[in-house]
């Protein structure tokens, strides 16, 4: 596949999903047998580009141990023929694109309304909790709950899953870091939620009272993740536990 700059600067576009990578350059750029790494879809290729153009070397399966039908295979990144400790890179940036937040206030006669959004947007996670949902080799401890994920497992009558086939050991150590973890955790979150109402002041001064109010208030209400996000909540990875939903009633008195 070859690809062709239109500008004086621009970004390396992801061979397979077209998504922007984090590789800048130049028409004047040369790059031979260059890892290119895609952010979006977590692709990792080998590519050359000349000219104002890129192009992805197909390389031939490299000796890898422990590979087999249903095991998960790494690139060959320096094109020696073997996986091993060499074909690494940095796979995921842990460092937001933007963080955000939105306070609302309303209020309509003597009902008020407040709400507090707060997100995070392009960020990487790296889930260890897959270890536990998608490999039955996880702990390696016989009497502990597997995952539901291990359902859709790869099998001959499965094969177009990408969670890797059953297995009692971990022969092709797939417990080892790589973008098989690294997820989208982008998120917003509707962390505060709070409904209000003002008892009227014609009630209040009969009971010697300058304000009553009552409320109904709600934490950790609801939380919008990215789809490609495997596991309960972005802002506790690892855990598998979502933060917990607090809900609150109270009474505002002045005198």
């Amino acid at each position: 596949m070859a690809e062709t700059l239109q500008s004086k600067s621009d970004w390396l576009c992801c061979p397979k999903c077209g998504g922007k990578t984090r590789t800048q350059i130049r028409p004047r750029t040369v790059l031979e047998d260059f890892p290119l790494f895609c952010p979006k879809c977590k692709y990792t290729c080998v590519i050359c580009f000349r000219d104002g153009k890129m192009e992805e070397i197909k390389m031939p399966d490299a000796t890898q141990e422990g590979a087999g039908l249903g095991r998960i295979r790494w690139r060959d990144l320096d094109s020696n023929g073997i996986i091993n400790e060499k074909d690494q890179q940095w796979i995921f940036d842990p460092t937001p694109a933007f963080s955000y937040g939105i306070n609302i206030y309303l209020e309509y006669k003597n009902f008020d309304l407040t709400m507090f959004w707060q997100g995070v947007q392009g960020v990487d996670i790296i889930s260890d909790l897959k270890k536990e949902t998608d490999l039955w080799s996880g702990l390696n401890i016989g009497f502990l709950n597997k995952g539901k994920r291990v359902l859709d497992a790869w099998s001959p009558a499965n094969p177009g899953s990408d969670i890797p086939a059953l297995a009692r050991n971990d022969s092709n150590n797939e417990k080892r870091v790589s973008t098989y973890y690294v997820e989208n955790g982008s998120f917003l979150k509707l962390r505060n939620l709070q409904v209000g109402y003002n008892v009227p002041k014609a009630w209040t001064e009969k009971i010697s009272m300058e304000r009553l109010r009552f409320y109904l208030s709600a934490q950790n209400l609801l939380t919008i993740k990215s789809k490609d996000f495997t596991g309960v909540d972005p802002e506790n990875v690892n855990y598998g536990y979502p933060i917990p939903l607090n809900i609150t009633f109270g009474v505002n008195v002045s005198f």
